[in-house]
């Protein structure tokens, strides 16, 4: 069984909110499932709006849907957009 990695751009609900706070809640609903935070990186967008992009690994057995889901549904998150997927190789 392989692994995958995974990269999700996150918009917070409020834009006055760092999106550094969303950290430690994304990072439990990811390992909720199973899964790994690697690296997060706040990108800014325009105006003073920042996204919070997070990479993470995975089995690539697993989907991705009920993680992004979980995070969409969070009170603090506005949006989100899978940006890649791809199959670690070593």
């Amino acid at each position: 069984m392989g692994t995958m990695f995974v990269k999700i751009k996150i918009l917070p609900r409020n834009p006055n909110k760092k999106p550094g706070e969303l950290k430690p809640e994304i990072e439990e609903i990811i390992k909720k499932f199973n899964g790994s935070v690697k690296k997060f990186e706040e990108v800014p967008i325009a105006f003073g709006l920042i996204s919070l992009v997070v990479l993470f690994e995975m089995s690539e057995n697993g989907d991705t849907e009920p993680i992004e889901n979980a995070i969409e549904n969070s009170e603090e998150v506005s949006s989100i957009e899978l940006l890649d997927i791809r199959r670690a190789v070593g």
